[in-house]
């Protein structure tokens, strides 16, 4: 079965939820900490909601106002034809309530033509316009069991076939915590259903011991997700059965070399009990996962979302603040928890979207987990200002912003020349995206080799800054930085050649910052036209004798910092810009 709709009402930290649609396969609960999706998600798990009603200023204006007593929720939940088929031909007795004009014979056999059937389940009001004549206080009951041919109806006490969807709809959910998992030992038992608390997996794991074949497949998605685990077992002990782990490849026969499960790492128990409903369950499942990175590394979380999308027919909803999550589970749907005046609120993002985004950030070299989780976005050159931008924001401003991305854009060539027009298609695109994408707040780039009228051009498009002088190494020619930056490394870290001087780099300067392979006009140094990066390139392979070579990620970042701590003066026009972008962050 599968969820297809659900609210919550006066649960801990939601007032209200307002309605979430949820589809098939993975769906996601994104936000920071403390935002409400472990509550969430425990409210999505059926038949275990508590009464713990919200308390904030709406509900509590004074320390003396009653709170609300009940919490509540609302399930809307649908059926496939084979489940609805499989439960109405199980050979169980179902009290129905037939519609008007309608007897129960052909009711039952229009469901079984139903490709689904939708129900919903209130936790207080119970039982909401389910259709089908499937419930109805009022109605007369009518008792309908299958002979295998067709439906025998009379009178009598039966279970109420809408309780017996809810039943299985209940029995298939299973909530995995974002905590230590102790279900690796349990009685000995038949069942191949592992319950919704995963408390019999030990048993459920014996039973599927017996099928080699299967269980050795089950064994080859455990190491998919934990290269380091050679396999799981089963043991009888002490009239009870318990799950071993082993992870000695080389003495396999040595099963007092193995570990219990109870004693292996955080999140293998969880991992084990959802492959086990992912690749045994016969009927579709709902799986609830809250904050997988929490418990498993990044690398088995991401093994572990690609084993359970090879499953689809069951349907999974993962809270989450790891942008790598969002990026492997490829959602149906995604919902972002932020906390308001001590209430959660719920926004629902479209799915398409934010792929859409995601193409969007990838157009600008970027990854979602550059800007997942910030409130705005800068988006500069390349690397180095990447690097060396938020110390310059760090250092000089009195109150840096909170919530900023400063990222580099890799595909430098795409905002060249006429191809500006592209930055500003692509800053609009970013601005009118989803939340799950921050606002972008500005492009910054070297000035390069651009015309005055190119940079008046993109600035009248919006959005988009250029450093006054050719580029940010331009601001970084520094004989004194230089010379440290120089010095810090070999030859001259570890006395291979002598120490580079401040006068030795001013020498080298004089003699070729007028060379034209350094774009001047080889009469005078022009700070704006000058190509900083490849000057500081060749300088640092000539007095180094070729043995250094300047690395923008590295030395420029030294260089600036240097220059932040002993003439941040040196900076200022690169800060009045960034300060001029950000002063209402600021």
């Amino acid at each position: 079965m599968q969820l297809k709709k659900f609210r919550v009402w006066n649960y801990k930290s939601f007032l209200d939820s307002g309605q979430l649609e949820l589809g098939a396969g993975f769906n996601v609960l994104v936000g920071q900490n403390d935002s409400g999706k472990t509550a969430l998600l425990e409210a999505l798990t059926p038949n275990s909601l508590a009464h713990k009603p919200h308390r904030s200023y709406a509900t509590a204006p004074y320390e003396t106002s009653p709170i609300p007593a009940n919490s509540r929720a609302r399930f809307r939940y649908s059926a496939s034809a084979a489940e609805v088929g499989r439960i109405l031909c199980s050979g169980s007795a179902f009290m129905f309530t037939p519609e008007l004009n309608q007897d129960a014979q052909s009711l039952l056999s229009r469901l079984l033509q139903q490709p689904t059937v939708d129900l919903e389940w209130d936790t207080i009001q119970q039982w909401v316009n389910p259709g089908f004549g499937i419930w109805n206080p009022s109605g007369s009951m009518v008792m309908a069991q299958w002979n295998g041919t067709g439906f025998l109806l009379s009178g009598g006490g039966a279970a109420s076939i809408g309780n017996v969807f809810w039943g299985e709809f209940v029995g298939g959910v299973y909530r995995f915590k974002a905590e230590r998992f102790n279900a690796g030992e349990c009685a000995f038992g038949h069942s191949e259903t592992l319950s919704p608390d995963a408390a019999n997996l030990a048993e459920v794991l014996l039973v599927l011991q017996s099928n080699t074949v299967k269980f050795e497949r089950y064994n080859e998605l455990v190491r998919a997700v934990f290269p380091q685990i050679v396999r799981v077992t089963v043991q009888p002990f002490n009239n009870r059965v318990r799950v071993l782990v082993w992870k000695d490849a080389v003495h396999q026969d040595r099963i007092d070399l193995a570990n219990l499960l109870n004693e292996s790492g955080t999140g293998i128990g969880q991992v084990l009990a959802m492959l086990y409903v992912a690749y045994t369950a016969i009927s579709p499942r709902v799986l609830l996962i809250d904050e997988p990175n929490s418990f498993l590394h990044p690398t088995a979380a991401r093994a572990l979302i690609e084993i359970l999308r090879e499953h689809p027919q069951h349907q999974y909803i993962i809270s989450t603040h790891s942008p790598d999550m969002v990026v492997a589970a490829r959602p149906s749907t995604v919902h972002i928890l932020q906390m308001k005046e001590g209430q959660t609120k719920v926004q629902a993002v479209d799915a398409e979207k934010a792929e859409a985004s995601r193409a969007i950030l990838r157009e600008v070299g970027a990854r979602l987990s550059d800007v997942f989780g910030v409130d705005n976005v800068m988006w500069v050159e390349g690397a180095t200002e990447e690097a060396c931008f938020p110390r310059i924001i760090r250092k000089l401003f009195k109150q840096p912003p909170i919530g900023l991305a400063i990222v580099g854009v890799l595909q430098t060539g795409d905002f060249e020349g006429a191809k500006a027009r592209d930055v500003v298609r692509i800053y609009e695109r970013l601005s009118k995206g989803p939340a799950l994408i921050p606002s972008a707040i500005a492009f910054v780039f070297d000035r390069e080799g651009r015309s005055d009228k190119e940079i008046e051009d993109a600035k009248r498009l919006g959005g988009v800054h250029f450093l006054a002088r050719r580029a940010f190494e331009n601001y970084l020619l520094d004989p004194d930085a230089i010379a440290y930056s120089l010095n810090s490394h070999p030859p001259f870290s570890t006395g291979e050649a002598p120490k580079i001087t401040t006068d030795g780099v001013k020498d080298w300067l004089t003699k070729h910052q007028l060379d034209s392979v350094y774009g001047t006009d080889g009469t005078s140094m022009d700070s704006v036209k000058l190509n900083g990066p490849k000057l500081l390139h060749n300088l640092f392979l000539d007095l180094s004798a070729t043995r250094l070579e300047y690395r923008k990620t590295t030395h420029s970042v030294e260089l600036t910092e240097w220059i932040l701590e002993n003439k941040p003066e040196e900076l200022k026009e690169v800060a009045d810009l960034l300060r001029t972008i950000l002063a209402p962050a600021e």
